[in-house]
Parts: C-alpha cells; structure tokens; sequence
C-alpha cells in the first residue's frame, strides 16, 4: 500500500509548494509567450522575466543545467543572486558552474560570497581554497582553511593545509599540522595519510612505514592500507616485508582476490613457484569460476614441466566453462607438449572462428603437421585460413608449405603475386628463395638470395642463407666467413647465424685434419667449439647446433663427447629434413664405444 502525505499539510509547506508552482507556472507560461512583445526579454535561450522572483530564475537555471547548457545556467542564477543576495545556495551553484565554465574569477567571488553567508559550508570553502590555490594566492588559501582561532577548520582542511605546506616548503609547519589532525582525528584515516605525506616527503621511509602500521591498527580491514605498506617496502628493495604486508592482510581477509593474485605474481617473480602455486590455488578455492587463476596455475606447471597437472586442471576448468577458448588453446598446446599430436589437433581444432584463438590454434596444428611430414594435412589448414584471414606472411609461409607437399609451381605462383605488384619488394623475394630451397634448388635459391641482398644489404636472414650454403658444401669459405660475420653485425645475438659462423670454422678445420695438418686444424676446431657452444646458448638449445657440436668433437677425436652432443640433439627432436644422417652417426659411435 502506498503511503499518502497528511492532508493537512503545515502553513510552511503549503507556502513553499505555493512557491514551486508559482514558479512552474511563470516558466510555463514564459515559454507559451516567446513570440510576444509585452516587454519580455529572450538572450539566445530562456525567457528573462525582471518581475519574476528569484525561485523563477533559480528553475531556469536548474533545468538549464540539468540539459548541460552551464552557462545559461549560471547566468540565470546570477539573476536570482541579484534578486535574493542572502541566498548561499545560489552563490554556491554559480561557484560551482562558474568553475565548471573554467571562469576562476567569478568561481572565486561566488564561492568567497557563499562561505561569508554560510561560514559552515565545508565543501565550499574546499572549493574556494582550491580555486586561490590555482591563483597562487597561498595567505588565501589558508585564511580559508583556517578558523578564527587559526587551527584547521576541519580534517579536511587540515589535509589541503599540509599539502599546501608541502608544497611551499614548510615541512616543520606540515609536520606539526599532520601531527595535530592524527591526534584530534585518531580514527580518521586521512590524517594519517597526511602524516605519511610528510615523512615521505622528508625521504624519512621508516616513519612513512611506522605511520601506516598505526593507520592499520585503526583500521585493520582497509586493503588500501596494506597495499601501502607493500608499496613502501618494494620501493625500499624489500620483497620479504612486501609478502609480509599483502600476508598480514590475507590472516584477515584470506579470500581478498586482488591481494592473492599480486602475492601469486610477486612469489612467482622472486622465483619461488612452489609458493606462487599455493596462493593461486588458495584463491581458486574461493574463486573456482575465475579462469584466470586457473591460467596463472597452468603457467606455473608449465614452468616445472609438470604438464600432467596443468592438463588436470585445464579439463576440470573447461569442464566448468566448456566455452572458455582461452582455456581451450591452452589445453591443446599442453596436449602438444605431452606428445599427444591426435588429441591436441581435436582440442584446438574445436575452436570456433568466432574465438580469439580460432586463427592461432589451426596455425598451431599446421605447424604440428608440418613438423611431422604431413605436408598435405597442413596445407588442408593453411587454404582455410587464407579464405578466413587474409595475410600476405600466411600467403608467404603458405607457398613453402605447397612447395614442401609437392606443389612446387603453386608456391611460386603465389610469391610472384607480390612480386608482380612489387619487384623489390623484400619479403616476397626473400621467399622465393626459400621456395626454391625447399625443392632442393639451392643455387637458384642464392640468386634469388643476392636479389635481397640488392634491395636490403643489411638482410641478416639472406646474408647467412647464402654464407651457410657455401659452408655446408664446404666451398667459398672466405666469402662465407664474411657474409656470415656480415649477418652478426645485424643479429649479434642470433644463436642460428652463430650457429653457421661455428660451422664455417668446422669446414676449415676438416681438409687440415685429413692432410695430418693436426696443429693448424685445432685452431680453427677451438674457434668451432667456441662458437657453437655460444650458438647454443643463445638458441636455448636446438638439434642442429647439437649435432654440430658432435661433429666438432668427433673431428678432434673426443669420441666420447662427441656422442653425448649427437644424443642431445635426438633429446631436442631432431629435424629429420635437415639431419638426415644423425641417427646412423649416433648408431655407429654407439657401436664403437660400446653403449649400446
């Protein structure tokens, strides 16, 4: 049932609702009589009525303001003003339109008006402060924030008081100020924000600190609080007492997500993944609907190789959220890891075109096909997504790819579309190349190779295809050794160019060996050694450069060694394209060592 206003309401309420509707009327009235001309007055907006009362004007404004129009709004309140000088309230909108309308000067004579009618008007005289602020007129400023008996008027006040003493060098004074509103305001934090202020100011952190610790006994449930303290101690270099500070707020608040996850990332950043995991797996108690928990844990267990776990979590959380794509792709990427190819195809093949992920995962499946040999079943999903996406790098990458499964004219035919829209364009050329490179065209590949190098001579990739050419055939090693130091000018930290300069120094050292030049040989073999065991740092490790390394070795007779690179490099999943001829080394040196 709806509750009715008395019947009878007071002489005072039937006089201001007199009023109201006197007023509604006139602006009715007023807006019926636009096209009139009985002396009514219209500037470019609302009808001015002189003989209105000031509540006509006062409405004017409200809707004015109300529509966004500030400063017809303004203006009408200004008419009011003239018509009822003792109003506060009116001086206090036009302050605030005034300084909405960036107007400093009558911002400050309405808000100075509006404080001298109604001295108890704390927010107005905040705003009055700030406005003399902006002036620079300091004495102004605190002869406002101050009473007659000179100490701050309220919390507030004292607050700007010690900014603005901050700002002018009065650290003592701001010292003093802050001290007092923590005493007369003990549960107020604000004040003790101001007295941290101070102190940092003064560079004095361990005060900052002792300052927040007291605001956390006042108020022990303030996350905001916490996340200070940790932020002093990770400015202080101090991440023990930052884990302590966001610790001391999850002994009250264990469920607080924001504090969980900077612990979980803060832990995982010092390394210490073991407890990293802990504390997302605390917060995914609470939050077992959070996808992004479950994303950080799976990272972590990728990190120490524990992708049974990760594959654990990933189904339970797609099984909550079997339309999470995020979720999805990761899951197929840990089913890759794990060796289960046929599995990871379904899981990112399930991804629909309107996910994200849908263009990466099909890419992810190409690029497993293609590892494996499948050149066809790549192929399938690389025309696929060329309809869904169009990209010249995926139209590039798709011509080696026809090229590897057999359709050697088809990649060509699809580089020389760029080519024929631009001969000099790099990227198409440097393509080319690779096309022929991968049908086993190696010189055609080099001239194709020389076309980049005409349009872009600092092309690192171009300049260490055409050096690591001539080494493998073991010819033009001068040029080689040049084209190659060339590329490292470009990519210093290039582990593969490294990898083609150690190769280089290999095929020097080789033709001295086999002419009993043992001396000569074991320099370049040390320069070998050297640079690809450097080249396989800066790769992370790949089979190639491992292989290399067995080479080296064998060729200075550490036989032994030489067999532990050539297991490294079927460890790392040997490119069979590219190693032909690893597995029978591996078999041989077994034989002879005895390790079968």
């Amino acid at each position: 049932m709806n509750r009715r206003i008395s019947e009878n309401p007071s002489p005072c309420l039937r006089c201001l609702r007199g009023v109201a509707m006197a007023a509604v009327l006139l602006l009715v009235q007023g807006c019926a009589l636009l096209s009139s001309s009985d002396g009514l007055s219209r500037r470019d907006g609302p009808l001015i009525r002189p003989e209105a009362p000031a509540d006509y004007d006062a409405l004017v404004g409200e809707f004015a303001a109300r529509e966004g129009k500030l400063a017809e709004a303004r203006d009408a309140f200004l008419r009011a003003a003239e018509k009822d000088p003792d109003s506060a309230s009116l001086y206090r909108k036009i302050a605030v339109l005034s300084a909405r309308l960036d107007d400093s000067e009558n911002a400050i004579a309405a808000a100075a008006r509006a404080v001298e009618l109604d001295p108890s008007d704390e927010p107005m005289r905040l705003l009055l402060a700030r406005l003399l602020r902006h002036t620079g007129d300091t004495e102004g400023v605190e002869a406002v924030l101050r009473g007659a008996d000179g100490a701050p008027i309220s919390l507030h006040t004292g607050v700007l008081l010690v900014q603005l003493m901050l700002e002018t060098g009065r650290g003592a004074e701001a010292l003093g100020t802050a001290e007092a509103l923590v005493e007369t305001h003990p549960d107020e934090l604000s004040g003790y924000f101001a007295l941290a202020s101070v102190h940092e100011d003064a560079g004095d952190r361990d005060q900052v600190e002792a300052v927040m610790l007291r605001a956390i006994a006042v108020s022990p449930d303030d996350a905001q609080l916490y996340a200070r303290l940790a932020q002093l101690r990770r400015a202080a270099g101090d991440t023990d007492g930052e884990v302590i500070a966001y610790r001391m707020l999850l002994e009250r608040q264990p469920d607080h997500l924001g504090t969980l996850r900077v612990l979980g990332d803060l832990l995982n950043k010092r390394g210490d993944s073991a407890a990293a995991t802990e504390v997302f797996e605390q917060a995914a108690e609470y939050y077992p609907d959070e996808s992004l928990l479950v994303k950080r844990l799976v990272s972590l267990d990728v990190e120490r190789n524990e992708f049974e776990i990760a594959q654990e979590r990933l189904e339970a959380a797609i099984e909550r959220a079997p339309e999470d794509w995020d979720l999805v792709y990761m899951l197929g990427l840990v089913q890759m890891e794990r060796g289960n190819q046929d599995a990871a195809a379904e899981t990112l093949l399930h991804i629909p075109t309107k996910s994200e992920s849908h263009v990466e995962a099909r890419l992810r499946v190409a690029s497993m096909y293609e590892k494996d040999g499948a050149f066809q079943e790549s192929l399938v999903l690389l025309e696929e997504l060329r309809e869904v996406q169009p990209d010249k790098q995926l139209d590039l990458h798709t011509a080696g790819i026809r090229a590897k499964a057999g359709d050697f004219a088809g990649g060509m035919s699809l580089v020389q579309g760029y080519l024929d829209l631009d001969p000099k364009d790099v990227a198409a050329l440097y393509q080319m190349g690779i096309v022929h490179e991968l049908v086993q065209k190696r010189d055609e590949a080099i001239v194709w190779m020389r076309r980049v190098l005409e349009e872009d001579p600092r092309n690192a990739h171009a300049l260490n295809y055409i050096g690591y050419s001539f080494a493998e055939r073991g010819e033009r090693l001068d040029e080689a050794e040049n084209l190659i130091k060339r590329a490292l000018e470009v990519a210093p930290d290039d582990g593969f160019i490294t990898d083609s300069l150690g190769w280089v120094y290999y095929m020097r050292a080789r033709p001295l060996m086999e002419d009993g030049r043992d001396a000569d040989a074991r320099e370049w073999i040390d320069l070998a050694l050297e640079t690809l065991s450097r080249a396989a740092r800066l790769s992370g490790g790949d089979p190639v450069i491992s292989e290399h390394l067995g080479d080296v070795y064998l060729l200075a007779g550490d036989k032994s060694q030489a067999l532990d690179f050539y297991e490294q490099a079927i460890e790392l999943k040997p490119r069979d394209g590219e190693q032909p001829d690893l597995r029978s080394k591996l078999e041989a040196l077994r034989a002879e060592l005895g390790r079968q």
